[in-house]
């Protein structure tokens, strides 16, 4: 008699087939992969450099092992955030983006959020050696900080403490190095993983109060994915402490956020030069606004400053200042009825329709709409100095 070319392992697999196809085609279909949308070059968050993914790819890899799915990455740059959201996710070309703000009404109703997953901001960042451990320790030091963020602009309203103007985390560091500060008020996250995977945790940096000083971050699903949503953050309410763990191993602080004194109302003695010198830096910052003036009719349809002020937020904030509060004038967007008059609809509208390439300035149509820019154009209207 010829035996079965399948062997006895072989005459077992075929027979459950027969018997049960079903169970067996479940059996060995593959599950489908969980896809992140993710920058390929933000570290520490993301990057597609294996030795160096950056704590929100690994992440996604944790969560994709703990739901027994194979996991795959969709690169896509972030520089305009809203856009790569609308052509990935919502696109459904990938299942999540981790790193959102916490702002439910981010996209409208397209888009659903997690739970908070962690806080970043900025931090204070001295010499381990050094004695400054709070706000009011850094009066008559040298403090490196980026421009067009908070600490810069709490630190240009001070007299007593010398602003050292940087436009990068990493340049603020080596500021710090090369002694040209004594402290330094940088993105946190940034940092702390410089001064990990560079200078082998020659600082210390500690998380600062202040307005918009931290921020919650989520993860961002399409709004048909709420059991996806559901079941990753059973996942994480799983081992509530591995984020944790991930961000030690990223450097990232992780104490209780410190506090800042209050602003003063005098001029900074700037180290170095004017602290409004230099390129546009891209992170936001926030100030009180000026009360509200009286807007002139505008020539697009009525919109909301209320909506209008978390859009500006979202998408203008970081060449403008959040809340449209800037320190350098030519991009200070209070300004603009005082530089305009009566044609300073006319001049906002075809601005963010057409962009200003030679400027640094995109053309938004496409990315947002006819009614953000209405939004975006009341809100303006309600802080400009006149």
């Amino acid at each position: 008699m010829r035996k079965s070319r399948f062997g006895a392992a072989g005459s077992i697999l075929l027979l459950a087939a027969i018997l049960s196809p079903q169970a067996f085609a479940a059996e060995t279909e593959a599950a489908p992969p969980l896809r992140l949308c993710a920058d390929p070059d933000n570290l520490p968050f993301t990057s597609n450099v294996a030795a160096t993914p950056g704590l929100y790819v690994e992440l996604a890899q944790h969560l994709a092992s703990q739901l027994n799915r194979p996991y795959q990455a969709v690169w896509a740059s972030t520089y305009m955030a809203k856009r790569m959201l609308r052509e990935t996710l919502l696109a459904k070309k990938c299942d999540l983006f981790i790193g959102l703000p916490n702002v439910p009404d981010l996209m409208g109703p397209r888009l659903i959020l997690s739970r908070p997953l962690m806080d970043v901001g900025f931090a204070l960042v001295t010499p381990r050696a050094s004695t400054i451990a709070k706000g009011g320790d850094l009066v008559g030091k040298r403090v490196a900080a980026q421009f067009a963020t908070p600490p810069q602009h709490w630190l240009v309203a001070r007299s007593d403490i010398a602003l050292v103007t940087v436009l990068t985390p990493e340049e603020g560091m080596r500021a710090l190095e090369d002694g040209r500060a004594d402290a330094a008020l940088l993105w946190g996250p940034s940092a702390g993983y410089f001064n990990k995977t560079a200078l082998h945790d020659a600082y210390q940096v500690a998380p600062v109060q202040g307005d918009l000083m931290q921020s919650q971050v989520v993860i961002g699903y399409a709004k048909s994915e709420t059991a996806l949503r559901d079941q990753i953050d059973q996942a994480l309410a799983a081992d509530p402490d591995y984020i944790a763990r991930l961000k030690r191993s990223y450097g990232f602080p992780d104490q209780s956020p410190i506090a800042l004194l209050e602003a003063s109302p005098a001029v900074v003695k700037v180290a170095g030069g004017d602290a409004a010198a230099g390129p546009i830096a891209a992170t936001a910052d926030k100030d009180t606004p000026t009360p509200a003036q009286t807007a002139a009719p505008a020539p697009i349809a009525a919109g909301s400053a209320e909506t209008g002020h978390l859009t500006f937020n979202i998408n203008c904030s970081h060449c403008h200042g959040s809340s449209a509060v800037q320190p350098l004038a030519r991009i200070d967007l209070r300004l603009l009825r005082h530089r305009y008059g009566d044609g300073m609809d006319e001049m906002f509208h075809t601005t963010v329709t057409h962009g200003r390439p030679d400027k640094g300035m995109p053309n938004w149509s496409g990315i947002l709409s006819e009614q953000d820019f209405a939004d975006i154009l009341a809100y303006l209207h309600s802080v400009q100095n006149d």
